[in-house]
């Protein structure tokens, strides 16, 4: 069984393309950046909700709009605790290259944005494909994509 290039469509080069950005992307920053930039997200979400409740009273005396002294109680919490995240980050990091293990973590970062391309191409599939018309509003070239046999099997 041989791969033809030509019997690719535009959805399957789109595909591809998120595939490899998202490996290099992960390849340039290693594993423990990506882990750890994924962990920041939920710390940071975490900390602005508990935080938010004590410093609103606080905003509040000085914002009189109280929507703006409300979205400002999380979004002050949550970039201090994404900042401090990634200066952690990239402290620890380049530890692992210091301990022979940056090929490694390289490596291991390659695999993970590999995975992360197929979920981002998964969850976009699963969108379409989840309308109620979908198989009468798109064209037929959308409907014949190779790709369209892989992320049809996977589990969503």
């Amino acid at each position: 069984m041989g791969f033809d290039l030509a019997a690719l469509n535009i959805v399957d080069f789109v595909a591809i393309i998120v595939l490899v950005v998202s490996g290099g992307l992960a390849t340039l920053r290693g594993m423990t950046r990506e882990i750890m930039g994924l962990a920041g997200w939920p710390i940071s979400i975490v900390a602005a909700r508990l935080s938010a409740p004590y410093l609103e009273p606080l905003l509040t005396d000085l914002i009189r709009v109280e929507g703006i002294s409300q979205a400002l109680a999380w979004g002050i919490p949550f970039i201090v605790v994404v900042v401090l995240w990634f200066a952690f980050s990239s402290l620890v990091s380049p530890g692992l290259s210091k301990a022979g293990l940056g090929g490694l973590d390289r490596w291991l970062g390659f695999l993970f944005g590999l995975i992360r391309g197929f979920v981002i191409v998964l969850v976009i599939y699963a969108s379409a494909w989840s309308q109620p018309r979908a198989r009468t509003i798109f064209p037929g070239w959308l409907q014949t994509h190779r790709s369209h046999r892989h992320c049809g099997k996977a589990p969503i």
